[in-house]
């Protein structure tokens, strides 16, 4: 039982993508300051609080991933987010430059809204070559593949 434990946890972690070279990539936050939309008034929330709900704009993130040195097998670039929805699925394109919109600081913190986009580089084959993970913390501390990059 437990070699097959092992060797399953073997070939797990040898059929992982690879992240992508921090020389390969560039990643540029732009903050904004948005109004969320107002709730409809129709329907009913038990859970909900009227009076701490937000009042003015709040801090809005989209983050923009700009691939430098981009290989020949590398026909499409993908971005999923950590509940599997796919943000973009796009040919590889001259700019190289794809904008991530995470949504509000504060929903992305408190897992309200998705909290982990990663941006994979594909082949022909639909094969995953190597990824870019983006990664916000519940205490806000923003990762990029693993590494500390700031905190909101």
């Amino acid at each position: 039982m437990i070699i097959y434990l092992i060797s399953f946890l073997l070939l797990w972690q040898s059929g992982s993508v690879p992240f992508r070279a921090k020389a390969d990539f560039q990643v540029e936050l732009k903050y904004n300051f948005k109004e969320k939309p107002a709730k409809d008034l129709s329907t009913l929330a038990w859970d909900s609080d009227p009076s701490k709900a937000p009042s003015g704009p709040l801090p809005y993130l989209i983050v923009n991933v700009k691939i430098l040195n981009a290989k020949d097998e590398e026909i499409r670039f993908k971005c999923e987010n950590n509940q599997g929805r796919a943000l973009f699925n796009k040919k590889a394109e001259k700019s190289l430059s794809y904008d991530i919109d995470m949504g509000y600081i504060d929903d992305v913190k408190d897992r309200v809204t998705p909290h982990m986009f990663t941006v994979y580089a594909l082949t022909e084959k639909k094969e995953a070559l190597n990824k870019i993970e983006l990664l916000v913390m519940e205490d806000g501390t923003f990762m990029v593949n693993g590494e500390k990059r700031g905190k909101f």
